[in-house]
């Protein structure tokens, strides 16, 4: 039958034969052990569960949905011997502490539809297909895509923080949402979205080629005339492939100090190679900040 619990210390063995296993207290520890022929593991919205420990914690063939929080740690993976998998609901956190580990599988899929923290300053691989719709927020540390995975995004935001990398080492498709902020992306990145460069004012590097479809949108915003510190910059260290739409924001009333520098010329994306142009300036041609204070003459070169 189904089975709905309070405060649950489970440090190993097996949980088998349960149609529905619910979570509801405010101290959840679970270490590891098996979740073995359980349907669904619900972590309701008051309910914190653990994932503690270096022993691998096991899914295997069922659903673990969180409504709460989670909070993993140490550098016991998950994984799923069998197939599963884990769906990080809307208004659910999933806090990513680990001390360099993995989410491992046969068949496991992670569905991240509320909000994703990588806190910990060590690498988490993920090894198994990775679908955000959600909130995915790299605050530190590495997060890698191996080969054998995939990270999707239709609809959401994917944020670096400055000094956090992401690395897609099969390239990463960004098919919907915003995809912002500082760090580091490693990998090939297609976008067809929305691409902000920098927190606030920042650098974004992408170590690899960067292609933008004719739906991609990409903002700068410039707030004075210092690369990084006044004003948004992308480094490409492959092609940048240019298309879609450019747009330029102003920050603080920064065109009093632009004008009183001027002239002054700001740069604002680097790559290896250039090709192509923004479908809504042409070069030598001006382009009109988002807020209709002032424009800008766009120059491209190779």
């Amino acid at each position: 039958s189904s089975l709905t619990i309070g405060n649950l210390a489970f440090s190993a063995g097996t949980i088998t034969r349960v149609q529905k296993l619910t979570l509801t207290g405010l101290n959840q520890n679970r270490k590891g052990g098996l979740l073995s022929g359980l349907p669904e593991l619900i972590i309701e919205p008051n309910a914190l569960l653990y994932a503690t420990g270096n022993a691998d914690h096991n899914i295997d063939q069922h659903t673990i949905r969180n409504q709460g929080t989670v909070l993993w740690t140490d550098s016991g993976a998950l994984r799923s011997p069998n197939g599963g998998q884990f769906v990080n609901t809307t208004g659910a956190i999933f806090i990513d502490n680990t001390a360099g580990t993995a989410m491992v599988t046969n068949n496991l899929t992670f569905t991240n539809q509320g909000t994703y923290l990588k806190n910990s300053a060590s690498t988490t691989q993920v090894t198994v297909p990775f679908i955000n719709t959600g909130s995915l927020l790299l605050n530190a540390g590495t997060l890698q895509f191996t080969p054998t995975s995939t990270l999707t995004q239709t609809a959401g935001v994917i944020t670096l923080a400055t000094g956090a990398t992401l690395k897609v080492d099969s390239g990463l498709n960004f098919a919907g949402g915003t995809l912002s902020g500082g760090g580091t992306i490693v990998g090939n990145v297609t976008n067809s979205a929305f691409l902000s460069p920098g927190n606030g004012i920042g650098t974004l590097l992408i170590t690899g080629d960067l292609t933008l479809q004719s739906t991609s949108r990409i903002n700068f915003d410039i707030g004075g005339t210092s690369q990084t510190t006044g004003y948004d910059f992308l480094s490409v260290s492959g092609t940048a492939t240019l298309g879609g739409t450019l747009a330029l924001g102003l920050l603080n009333n920064a065109q009093a100090a632009i004008v009183a520098a001027s002239p002054v010329t700001l740069t604002i994306l680097t790559a290896n190679s250039l090709s192509g142009t923004f479908t809504n300036v042409a070069n030598g041609a001006r382009l009109t900040t988002t807020d209709g204070l002032g424009s800008f003459q766009v120059n491209y070169s190779t």
